[in-house]
């Protein structure tokens, strides 16, 4: 049976919508959030969404930089992959790549927004050394650097 906008569940629905974007909603939003209850909550949704995409991403990589062998979503970060900005940060996805697999389920249309971003896989250590803007240009002065060629 479809729901209109007059039939009581869509009003409640409604309701809970105004009350969460008002300012007591956020505030009462944010004390669960940092409650034990609340923080358990959220840790559950994301080894979920974390889950789904386990069978997307390689649980094992080597770093191309330095050859160290990485894995996805561990708990030691230095052995975490570190989803690289390969594009100049032109990506679909701008901010960090594992916060917005922490957000986002597996889905079809996820999928393909994740595989179009072509992210690189490297080490932290790795990928801290590397700008994501004029990335190739400071490699080549960095080149020239470490061969002394430097004019």
């Amino acid at each position: 049976m479809k729901e209109t906008d007059s039939s009581p569940s869509a009003k409640r629905k409604e309701t809970r919508r105004k009350y969460w974007q008002s300012e007591k909603g956020k505030e009462s939003r944010k004390r669960y959030l940092q409650s034990d209850k609340g923080k358990e909550a959220q840790r559950k949704s994301v080894r979920q969404h974390l889950d789904g995409w386990k069978k997307i991403i390689l649980e094992k990589a080597i770093c191309p930089g330095c050859g160290k062998v990485i894995f996805f979503n561990s708990k030691v970060r230095d052995n975490t992959i570190a989803f690289d900005h390969r594009k100049d940060g032109s990506e679909v996805i701008k901010g960090t790549p594992a916060k917005w697999l922490y957000c986002h389920l597996a889905t079809p249309e996820n999928i393909e927004i994740w595989e179009s971003c072509d992210f690189g896989m490297l080490c932290h250590k790795c990928n801290r050394s590397l700008p994501t803007n004029n990335r190739v240009e400071w490699l080549q002065n960095m080149l020239k650097y470490a061969t002394n060629k430097a004019g």
